[in-house]
């Protein structure tokens, strides 16, 4: 409807001059229902509102006592194409075996059918939805704890920590206040349905503080040791990924930290070394993404108003503050600036669709991680390892879940500013010219390593 003048014919003539076609099919779709595709493009959107309606729901039926069934619509649609390639030929006939399958009641051989991805994450449901006793109660232990800023999907990854560690028969410590709590002692053992509703819940519902090891490790190995305490799990950004690297450090002096440990990155900064994607980023630029296009609506107005949008710390001399007194100074009498920060705002709220799900994931697969190291290391009656793959930093790298040794990222962290040395969203900056109107060429080669900017320019012909 867009291209009036389109009328989906070519010319003999222009079918001779480009005889080698190539054709890229971008899938859209809010049912996530195409086979070849973890995620349609729309899905994300569409799960956001339906999550939206049921924590809305769930919030009155709690409490009016109410029970109630959300049903979701299904459709069948056709797709047509005169050309099409053959891989996306046996994506359509996969996802049509989907649909058959389902009506006629094979569903195990729907679940394959749909993926590795599907069938993990229904899997992981029915591990956590109802409560299973262990067949075989375990001699181990883990204590779970928050480190640094609150993060949305921190209390997810706590719920099915938390469940995966009590069905598989582990006694479950949760510490309030992070390393702090530890070392004073705020450890308690945690039940099945302590737990219960924790996924939608923003923010860390255990309480936590960026106080690192080094000033209580005394109290806190003492502590260690007095609840029997045999494995850690800490959800938290930089502060944790610090804390875990000093009691790796400190195990040559301390027996008591000997035992597999393992961080699951939570932070809006998404500034931890070993993944890709840190536990609450995708809330954080969500809740920043609301609250620019909250602005810019204000702008529609009949004055004339402008938007600058500043990274937190992304130079230490050009800060938000100067900024604003450099406007106000320039425009006075003529204009006024004014000042939001957006970076409290990013750390509550109620997560994501995508942090819950990734969230869930990562507790579910660090606990299953400590469960293996405990049961390998498990030695007259305790736990004991010193190897450096005993304690890492879980999360996805390169679309897959990896551990990576904490001492192995060590050499790839620039400690001074708090993040990686290399970052992988370096390389859009490219893209982002390009978007901006800057005349960049195409094959220009961007680096992923951070770098200084050794060249700018004001005019928006010749780019930066």
């Amino acid at each position: 409807t867009k291209w009036m003048s389109v009328d989906c014919r070519i010319t003999a003539e222009t079918a001779k001059q480009h005889g080698h076609l190539n054709i890229v099919g971008l899938v859209g779709s809010i049912d996530n229902d195409f086979c070849g595709t973890d995620m349609t493009i729309g899905a994300d959107s569409a799960l956001n509102r339906i999550t939206e309606i049921i924590d809305a729901i769930t919030t009155t039926a709690t409490r009016s006592e109410a029970h109630n069934l959300q049903k979701f619509s299904d459709k069948q649609s056709q797709i047509l194409s005169d050309i099409i390639k053959r891989v996306i030929l046996l994506c359509l006939l996969k996802t049509k075996e989907v649909q058959r399958a389902m009506n006629e009641k094979r569903f195990e051989e729907a679940i394959q059918l749909r993926g590795r991805s599907f069938e993990n994450n229904w899997n992981i449901y029915k591990l956590l939805a109802y409560q299973k006793p262990a067949a075989v109660p375990s001699q181990h232990s883990i204590a779970i704890l928050n480190v640094g800023a609150p993060a949305a999907g921190m209390n997810a990854a706590m719920r099915s920590a938390v469940r995966v560690g009590l069905a598989t028969g582990h006694r479950l410590y949760i510490v309030s206040d992070g390393f702090e709590g530890l070392a004073n002692g705020a450890v308690n053992e945690v039940s099945w349905n302590q737990v219960a509703g924790w996924t939608g819940q923003g923010g860390s519902l255990l309480g936590t503080k960026r106080t690192l090891p080094s000033t209580c490790m005394e109290k806190l190995v003492e502590n260690l040791n007095k609840f029997s305490i045999q494995s850690l799990l800490v959800v938290g950004g930089f502060e944790a990924y610090e804390g875990i690297l000093e009691l790796v450090e400190a195990r040559g002096r301390y027996d008591e930290l000997c035992i597999p440990m393992c961080i699951i990155p939570a932070t809006i900064s998404n500034n931890v070394p070993g993944t890709d994607f840190s536990l609450g980023s995708d809330t954080a630029v969500n809740a920043a993404m609301t609250n620019v296009e909250h602005l810019t609506e204000k702008m529609k107005k009949d004055i004339q108003r402008g938007l600058v949008l500043r990274n937190e710390k992304c130079h230490v001399h050009y800060t938000t503050d100067f900024i604003h007194k450099l406007y106000s100074a320039e425009g006075k009498g003529v204009f006024d600036c004014r000042v939001n920060v957006l970076g409290h705002l990013q750390q509550g709220g109620v997560p994501t669709p995508f942090d819950r799900n990734y969230g869930t994931k990562l507790g579910v697969r660090a606990v299953q991680w400590l469960t293996e190291k405990m049961t390998d290391s498990f030695r007259q009656g305790r736990v004991f390892v010193n190897t450096p793959d005993t304690a890492c930093v879980v999360g996805l790298y390169k679309k897959v879940l990896t551990f990576s040794p904490i001492t192995e990222l060590k050499d790839q962290t620039d400690f001074e500013h708090r993040m990686p040395k290399t970052q992988w969203w370096l390389n859009f900056r490219l893209m982002l010219k390009m978007l901006a109107k800057y005349q960049t060429p195409f094959n220009e080669y961007v680096t992923g390593e951070i770098e200084h900017v050794t060249r700018r320019s004001l005019s928006i012909d010749t780019g930066f």
